[in-house]
Parts: C-alpha cells; structure tokens; sequence
C-alpha cells in the first residue's frame, strides 16, 4: 500500500476514472501534466495488480526515457518509500509489492527485438505523437506481449501532443473515433477513449508563462501555437496544404470527358521506400464545373508495407513495378503510357527507366525537381479548384494514400517552404512529378495564395 498519496489535478483525476474499462489515449496540449498522470496510471496499475504487475514504460528516444526513469522512480520512493529498488542497466523499478516496471526506448527492429518472448500486464507510451512511422508500427506490436490472468484486464495507455510525427495516424485511428471523453470500440474489440487537456488544466505550472513560451517557440506560426496550447486535432497547425478541402477537392466520379483527354504518369521510384505511381488526366474545355486545364488525379498503386506506414515499401522489383502500372492504366483506357519517374538503378545495373521503357511505359527523368516549387504549383492548383480562377486540382476518392499525405504533410520548422523532412513525402513527391507533365512549357494561371 501506498505511504503516501500524490497530489493530482481534476483532469488527471477524471482521466483515471476510464483506466479500469478503456484504453486511454491522453491527447491534450502540452504542458498539461499528461506524462505525470501516465505514471498515476502506472502506480493504480501495480496497486490494482499487486506483486503480478510487469508493466512496460516506453518512450522512443533513450535520452529522454531517462528522464522518465528518473521521474517515476522519484515518485515511487516519495509514495512507497526506502524500499523501491532500481537497477540501472536492466532499466528496472522494482515495487515493495514485487512489482517489477520496466522502462525502454522503442524505435526499430534491434530495439523490439530485445522484447520478443517478454510478458507484460500493461503497456504505457509517453510521448506516442512523437514517434516517427517504424516507431509507431513496433510500438504497436507490443499489444501481443500483454498477457494476463483470466479475469484481468491488461492496461495501454498512452500519451500525445498534436503536431508531433504520428500526428496523422493518430488522427485517423483514434481522434475520429469519438468525441473527446466518449469511450468506443475500435475493430478488435478493444474499448477506448481520448482525451483533450490545456495547460489550464495543470494547476501545478504557471500557465500563463508556458503559453508566452509556446507561442515564441513555434517562430510565429499560430496555428502551431494554437494546436500546441489547446490541443486542437482538427487540423495540424503548420500543415503545408491547409486550403486542401476534401468536399471541394476529392470526387468520387470521373466528368465525360470528350476527344482525347491527355493521360500522364507521374512515379516515385523506392524499394525499401515505396514505390508509388500516379495517373492524372488533363479537363479539356467545355467541361462542367472544371476549369479547362485542370488536373484531376484519377488512380494510384504503390508498395506501401502497410496503411499505417506510408514510408516503407514491400521492396517491389521494377518488373512488378511495370505490371502494377500497366494494370492500372488499362483499368481506364489508357493506351499511350507516358509521364515522368525518379530514375534509379534497378536489376543487373539497368536504369529504371529503361526497364519500364521494356514493357511499353515510355516513362523519363522529371522536368523539374524543384521541391518547393512543386509544393507551391500543388498548392496554387488546390486554391484555383476552390475558387475558380484557373486550373484547379482535383483527386479521386480511391487514392486514399495520396489524399491522407496531401491532408496530414506538416511544414518542415526549419524551411517553411518544404514538407518536414521526416514526413512520408513519396505520394507527394509523385504528384508533383505528374503536374509538371502539364505545365512544362505552360503558363499556369491564377493567383499565388499563401506563399510557401
């Protein structure tokens, strides 16, 4: 039994209500005591456990899961007493109750692999919005190492601030789930629930200090400071495409486009990253409610592992590459395969390009790698498809991987014109490749909006 009992705010009070009959995602801002509640959580955990208690604390980088060792072993002495025991190398906290915490950093195959074969009671992740996409994906891996008595229930909990590197994913599987505070089901039958804090709800921090702090770290950028301060999901603050519009800009029909419309490709070339092509048709005039000369990007294929991973590919050989394309150009009549595709060395030290130029895919290097321009002839194609004035964008419903980069991609903090470097940028990268084919040699008309 605890000597003592740790002072806690409202909200980490409310929020530890759900830990008995949901996972919990505390998603707030920062500065609003969500890593001190996440060792609350940890403590009830052992109470409610006893000398069975193996739970598993993780954070991704190792520097900074020290930090967290130090503070919960702080804790534990201050509420159990002389008797806590730590060990250093094992990364352990050992409990008078015998319950044993162990603390690790999580970020790749080398570091997972030390965890194979290990049982625990429950899991906790600190700083899970942080993590970049292998991370996250070994993080969730972790779920098939909780194992528990019958009649228990193992405990995941995790912590997030909006605007970190998973802030997409974590906005798909858990933010548009429910309301903050409504518990759900997700697909295999676990029951969970976010949560939403600000620095207010902190009373232990001045407040008002860390919000002047906020907002000076984020070098101006409101919509940062915002997300940052109120924890506000809705939208990334600092997205690099904020007027993209899924109402405006994703159909889910193609118009009847007379003559013979222009079709293109555009392609990323990876192996152990994916490998992603898209193709785009050009509106011819007299279309209605398009622009003549917008583009509307109609399908995609590529070798992404896994939905939640967009940067790791299935390591695809051009051959198949070829097939995948060829297949999907088919599906809509397209006859004349041309566009434009990263070149790469590819099997026995042929290009890429000559491999596809093998199977009838008259594909070549792009026009331009200019990486902001491109970012910024994206950009400008969005807001011309909102308000009129001149060719717009538009993309196709089943492009899901492209739609979720195009909705999610952050600037990056240091070139406010470039997407943040460690984004999954290969869907992107493919559209731009693919506008070029159309505005090489072209005027591209309408106004330059937000510049980038």
């Amino acid at each position: 039994m605890p000597n003592v009992e740790l002072t806690m705010s409202n909200h980490q009070r409310a929020e530890l209500r759900f830990r008995a009959r949901a996972n919990v995602l505390s998603a707030g801002g920062r500065g609003s005591g969500k890593s001190r509640n996440l060792v609350h959580a940890l403590f009830a955990h052992c109470e409610e456990f006893g000398g069975d208690a193996r739970p598993l604390v993780c954070r991704e980088e190792r520097n900074a899961l020290l930090q967290l060792f130090a503070l919960i072993y702080e804790l534990a002495v201050k509420v159990y007493g002389p008797a806590v025991a730590r060990n250093l190398n094992d990364s352990t906290i050992t409990l008078p109750s015998g319950a044993q915490i162990l603390l690790t950093n999580i970020a790749d195959d080398t570091t997972y692999a030390r965890l194979q074969g290990m049982t625990f009671s429950a899991v906790l992740f600190d700083e899970l919005g942080n993590y970049h996409a292998t991370a996250y994906a070994f993080a969730q891996r972790l779920r098939s190492n909780l194992r528990v008595p019958l009649g228990r229930r193992p405990m995941i909990w995790a912590t997030a601030n909006p605007h970190g590197r998973s802030h997409g994913v974590l906005f798909k599987h858990f933010i548009t789930k429910s309301a903050p505070w409504v518990p759900w089901v997700d697909e295999h039958g676990d029951t969970w629930v976010w949560t939403q804090s600000t620095v207010d709800d902190n009373p232990f921090v001045d407040g008002e200090n860390y919000k002047l702090q906020l907002a000076a770290s984020t070098g101006g950028d409101a919509a940062l400071a915002r997300a940052w301060t109120l924890g506000e999901w809705g939208a990334l603050g600092g997205n690099m495409w904020d007027n993209f519009n899924p109402t405006v800009h994703v159909i889910t029909g193609l118009p009847y486009l007379p003559g013979k419309p222009t079709w293109r490709l555009g392609c990323d070339w990876g192996t152990a990253a994916p490998f992603v092509a898209l193709l785009g048709v050009e509106v011819p005039a007299d279309v209605p409610g398009y622009t003549p000369g917008s583009v509307i990007i109609v399908d995609e294929v590529d070798s992404v592992a896994s939905p939640d991973n967009l940067n790791v590919g299935t390591g695809m050989a051009p051959d198949a590459a070829a097939d995948y394309i060829i297949q999907m150009c088919n599906r809509h009549g397209v006859d004349y395969k041309t566009g434009a595709i990263d070149d790469a060395k590819g099997l026995q030290g042929e290009t890429v390009i000559s491999l596809m130029q093998g199977r009838y895919l008259y594909l070549h290097k792009p026009y331009k790698k200019d990486r902001a321009g491109g970012w910024l002839a994206i950009r400008q194609r969005l807001e011309s498809a909102r308000t009129g004035d001149g060719p717009g964008l538009y993309i196709h419903a089943r492009c899901v991987n492209l739609i979720e980069s195009l909705a999610n991609a952050p600037r990056d903090v240091r070139r406010v014109e470039d997407v943040d470097h460690r984004y999954p940028d290969h869907h992107l990268d493919a559209a731009r490749y693919l506008l070029t084919e159309y505005t090489q040699g072209k005027a591209v008309f309408g106004r330059t909006v937000g510049m980038i």
